[in-house]
């Protein structure tokens, strides 16, 4: 029984050693056009925007199940979004301190333990505030920062113009580990 391979990976140039570089997509063409500065501010007026739309729908955080994915699937979104935009692992750390500071903004009229003025006079004030605020950072900010960061890293590989297959693929007509 014969059995032929296909190799997928394109050929290497002649003499470089260095894999081919993919033609770019469309939507990268038409985004690298675009200026630095625009690329901040629409990644800090989207993610303002999502601050808003959080804090109005749910002043005081995701109380319920479904909330609670609503604001997760909203801060994966936008938080990769914002890395695309940016191309920088500084959208990781940039997004989520706006969002916050937007949803803490919406919350100063709101009335309630968890969102009330911070106080330190009593245990239970603490560790309310501490629930409030940190189960929103689990649900919201920290599935952001990742986002973020795969976003930014996919931007960063999609402007080199080399894609994961075609950056790690042997040479044809050799094996992968085989010593040339």
């Amino acid at each position: 029984m014969s059995t032929t391979t296909t190799s997928t990976s394109a050929p290497r140039a002649s003499g470089t050693g260095t894999p081919p570089t993919t033609p770019r997509p469309p939507w990268l063409v038409r985004a690298a056009a675009v200026t630095p500065l625009v690329r901040a501010a629409s990644s800090v007026v989207l993610v303002a925007a999502a601050g808003v739309g959080l804090g109005l729908a749910m002043p005081r955080g995701p109380m319920t199940t479904g909330q609670s994915l609503a604001a997760l699937t909203t801060a994966v979104v936008v938080g990769f979004a914002a890395g695309l935009l940016l191309r920088s692992r500084w959208a990781a750390l940039a997004g989520p301190v706006l969002l916050a500071g937007v949803l803490e903004i919406l919350r100063l009229g709101e009335q309630g333990p968890t969102v009330d003025a911070r106080r330190f006079d009593s245990l239970y004030a603490v560790l309310v505030m501490v629930a409030g605020r940190g189960f929103d950072g689990l649900v919201i900010l920290l599935p952001m920062v990742v986002a973020a960061l795969w976003g930014a890293a996919l931007a960063r590989r999609a402007a080199a113009g080399v894609q994961p297959a075609a950056r790690n693929a042997a040479p044809s007509g050799t094996q992968p580990g085989a010593a040339a």
